[in-house]
């Protein structure tokens, strides 16, 4: 994440691993187009630990952060 710039950085991006985007997409496509409110509230309330995908929601939040979530676009994660 560019600090300055508020923007993810394709480093950021290029970061994320096929398993990674596939889950966010998914949980995207599952959750409309309000899917980040939706991603945030599930990591803020312990969620995560009882959705199919908490796994790997949990490490993407782990490795990058919810800062980084808030920045990413469809079109960066190939949607």
């Amino acid at each position: 994440m560019n600090t300055k710039t508020g923007t993810t950085q394709a480093s950021d991006l290029e970061t994320l691993d096929q398993a990674q985007r596939a889950t966010l997409r998914r949980f995207a496509s599952e959750n409309g187009r309000r899917w980040k409110n939706a991603l945030l509230q599930l990591w803020e309330t312990g969620g995560d630990d009882r959705h199919q995908d908490g796994p790997m929601l949990r490490q993407i939040r782990i490795q990058f952060g919810p800062t980084f979530i808030t920045r990413l676009t469809p079109k960066q994660l190939g949607m």
